[in-house]
């Protein structure tokens, strides 16, 4: 599972699944300021997909947390994990989450 950070401590690291369901109840970026999501188009141009589902809400949401997730490990790291980040995804709109 990709993780965000590499910590240094024992204490295991939060998967982004977990941290893409808090973007969508919480949706301000790193360090409680608020964020503008990044334009659907582009991420679905980083994410290599047409069609990513959700109501207006959550994929504002998720466009949050793709901008964040840019920010914080590169545009790179995000097209290199653009499966597993649309897996769960779609695994959080299944679950209702």
């Amino acid at each position: 599972m990709a993780y965000l950070f590499p910590l240094k401590s024992p204490v295991r690291l939060i998967p982004i699944v977990y941290i893409t369901a808090c973007a969508l109840r919480f949706p301000e970026g790193p360090f409680g300021r608020e964020m503008d999501p990044m334009p659907l188009d582009k991420v679905c141009e980083l994410l290599e997909t047409e069609d990513i589902r959700g109501t207006p809400e959550q994929l504002n949401g998720f466009c949050i947390r793709i901008r964040e997730l840019v920010e914080m490990n590169g545009a790179k790291w995000v097209r290199s994990n653009r499966d597993k980040l649309l897996n769960q995804w779609e695994y959080l709109l299944d679950r209702g989450i």
